[in-house]
């Protein structure tokens, strides 16, 4: 019998230091499980950074294009030419609106994107403007023209940002603009209209410093 109570009880013991040992090892794959995601999700983080192109450049103008945005031209002395950008004043946090408008002259460090986009310059309907009151547009060799449905443009823009309104062709295909909706383009909603555009770059500003 005190053999017996003593294999039992060298045996429970056994079978205590396996489930510690199981233990401690499940322990370690939970924490290099954590820091397998923690690098991964700092990669991501990482990489969405990197679609912002850092830039130093010498401030030419600036320009109220009806607040939040503002239209820049930065010239890059050394390398000889200028480009225009637009910020939406909005997207920087503690930004001087005061020092921006008087930046004339001034460097500043900055970061921004750069995309291709539709550029509206005119939109007809039956060969009527409903997007140009003044002078009647005259196409380029670089003006394009689409012409289908117009949609998501049945209410006139009344925020400072611009709406983005579609145009439908008859083989399925879609055209995107971001532009202001008059009075006359929410009455040709839903209606076949030849919209007039360019491709072009847009450069958006998303952070800068001002530099001494």
């Amino acid at each position: 019998m005190f053999k017996s109570w003593n294999f039992t009880l060298v045996l429970l013991a056994f079978c205590s230091l396996v489930w510690i040992s199981s233990c401690g090892n499940s322990t370690g794959s939970n924490e290099n499980t954590n820091e397998e995601t923690s690098s991964e999700a700092i990669e991501s983080s990482t990489e969405a950074a990197s679609d912002a192109i850092r830039e130093l450049g010498r401030i030419k103008t600036v320009e109220d294009a009806g607040y939040p945005m503002y239209s820049l031209e930065i010239e890059f002395p050394e390398r000889g030419f200028s480009e225009g950008f637009l910020l939406n004043a909005e997207d920087i946090q503690g930004l001087d609106l005061e020092k921006l408008g008087n930046s004339a002259g001034k460097y500043i460090s900055f970061e921004y994107t750069s995309e291709l986009e539709n550029a509206l310059l005119d939109l007809t309907l039956n060969g009527k403007s409903v997007y140009n009151d003044g002078d009647p547009f005259e196409p380029t060799p670089e003006t394009k023209t689409f012409e289908g449905i117009l949609k998501n443009a049945g209410e006139p823009t009344t925020s400072d940002l611009p709406d983005q309104i579609s145009i439908s062709g008859a083989d399925g295909e879609t055209e995107k603009f971001d532009c202001y909706i008059t009075p006359l383009m929410a009455k040709a909603n839903g209606k076949k209209v030849v919209g007039y555009y360019e491709v072009r770059t847009a450069n958006r500003i998303v952070g800068l410093e001002f530099t001494k």
